[in-house]
This record gives structure tokens, C-alpha cells and sequence, in this order.
């Protein structure tokens, strides 16, 4: 999977998530089990996916040039990959 992919999914996820805080008219509790809900259904734990924004962020933190984001994602997907193997 190319790391452009991933990016735009996480952006996806990200951007739904931020519309559902903004639009809802339910309580912070039940917003935020909708979003726990929606990432299940996407089969993403809450805790993988803060696992894989964590490692995307401390990655991408330690980069100088915007040129090696690919490769943090990359690497942070394969190990992730890796993992769930073990």
C-alpha cells in the first residue's frame, strides 16, 4: 500500500471525526463512542489507531525533509504489520 494511500485514509478518518465533533448536538461522551463506534466498523481499535498517529507524529517529528514522510509511513505501517503478527 502506497504511504500516499495511508495518509489520505488517517486524513479521512481525522476529517470525519473533526466533522462529527463540529456537527453533532450529542454530549462529548456519546460523540465520542460514535467515534470509537465508526473506527470499529472500520475494523481499527481506538487504541491501534492512536498506536499508528502516535508513531506517524514522532516519526514525521524527527524528519528534516518533507521527502522522507513517505518512508516514516511506511515504516510505521510495517511494524504496526509486524506486530499484530507476533
Amino acid at each position: 500500500m502506497k504511504a500516499s494511500n495511508v495518509l489520505a485514509f488517517i486524513c479521512g478518518i481525522a476529517a470525519g471525526a473533526a466533522a462529527t465533533v463540529f456537527f453533532t448536538t450529542d454530549k462529548g461522551d456519546k460523540t465520542r463512542a460514535a467515534i470509537i463506534n465508526l473506527l470499529q466498523e472500520k475494523g481499527i481499535s481506538k487504541d491501534k489507531f492512536e498506536d499508528i498517529i502516535a508513531r506517524v507524529k514522532a516519526k514525521i517529528n524527527e524528519l528534516t525533509d518533507m521527502s522522507d514522510v513517505e518512508v516514516a509511513i511506511d515504516e510505521s505501517i510495517k511494524e504496526m504489520e509486524e506486530e499484530d503478527e507476533a
